[in-house]
């Protein structure tokens, strides 16, 4: 008599394509203590999580590890003007999404040393320090997102080596005078060679109200 199947012969590759489908808080509510072979998986590092997180005592939660998280929503609606979400454990993240939080919280996230995130938005009225993020906070990453929530982006001049930052693609909602678009090309690295063998630029995809 030929054996039924069960879902504890799906193989690990099958099942990590249908966690993919899931954020981290869902995988908890929907998997986690089903039986042993899951909460093995759940807790496998070659499983990438992603976590939205809404307060400043946030515990990772059984059976995860920092190894798996690669991509964070950290939410500050609801933080403390003077609390800090911690992120400092998570040492695999590439993804960084920064909600609501203000200039102090915004600065004490980019000390962290995060060496792996290439990719951050930011949608907060702080995000308006266009330069700052872009040559201080967060030279390291390839694609950034920025929402000012209607605040007029800031381009400041100061000491900056714009070869440190790494930046490929920007995307800008906010409003900015013209002037100053044309002033942060000084903060980013462009290159252009007739030859065609060296052709680095920055991609602008720009949702900006010009002054």
């Amino acid at each position: 008599m030929k054996r039924k199947s069960q879902i504890e012969d799906f193989s690990g590759e099958v099942w990590f394509e249908l966690f993919a489908y899931f954020d981290g808080q869902s995988l908890i509510n929907c998997f986690s203590q089903l039986n042993s072979s899951i909460e093995l998986l759940l807790n496998d590092y070659r499983l990438p999580i992603h976590f939205n997180i809404f307060c400043s005592n946030f515990v990772l939660p059984s059976p995860f590890n920092v190894n798996q998280i690669i991509s964070l929503t950290l939410n500050y609606s609801h933080v403390n003007t003077n609390e800090i979400i911690d992120i400092s454990s998570f040492i695999r993240l590439r993804s960084l999404s920064l909600l609501f939080l203000n200039d102090e919280q915004l600065e004490k996230t980019s000390q962290y040393r995060l060496i792996n995130l290439r990719q951050i938005s930011i949608q907060s009225k702080c995000a308006k320090y266009l330069t700052k993020i872009i040559s201080i906070y967060f030279p390291n990453v390839y694609q950034m997102k920025l929402n000012s929530m209607e605040k007029e982006f800031i381009v400041k001049s100061f000491d900056h080596d714009k070869t440190k930052n790494r930046i490929e693609k920007l995307i800008l909602d906010g409003t900015i005078k013209l002037v100053k678009l044309f002033r942060l090309w000084s903060f980013v690295r462009y290159t252009f060679k007739s030859n065609n063998k060296i052709f680095e630029y920055l991609r602008f995809l720009i949702f900006i109200h010009f002054h």
